[in-house]
């Protein structure tokens, strides 16, 4: 499928690529699906959360760990359960930078 982007212009995606947030992020309720796309040139650390909604709305994230290998985030079980994982190491973990 085509999707219009703020950084890349029109892209090719796959259904499968794209990310779901059931309730939307923070401030962004109503924004429930991206794509998380790399810049180029950064080794995959600097990427960009796409709205496939929204064109012009992206967020650039990355990966803590590439800023701090001790960094060790703590989920509860309750989030771990609504994630679908029992263990918070099955999981991806990305930081929204702000500039």
């Amino acid at each position: 499928m085509k999707l219009s982007t703020k950084y890349f212009g029109e892209i090719d995606c796959q259904e499968e690529d794209i990310l779901c947030f059931p309730k939307g992020l923070f401030a962004f309720e109503e924004e429930t699906e991206f794509l998380l796309l790399p810049f180029s040139g950064s080794d995959g650390t600097l990427l960009c959360l796409q709205s496939r909604q929204t064109p012009q709305l992206a967020f650039v994230a990355m990966n803590p760990f590439s800023l701090d290998g001790s960094y060790t985030p703590v989920l509860q079980p309750e989030e771990l359960q609504e994630l679908g994982v029992s263990d918070s190491t099955e999981l991806c973990y990305y930081v929204l930078c702000v500039v």
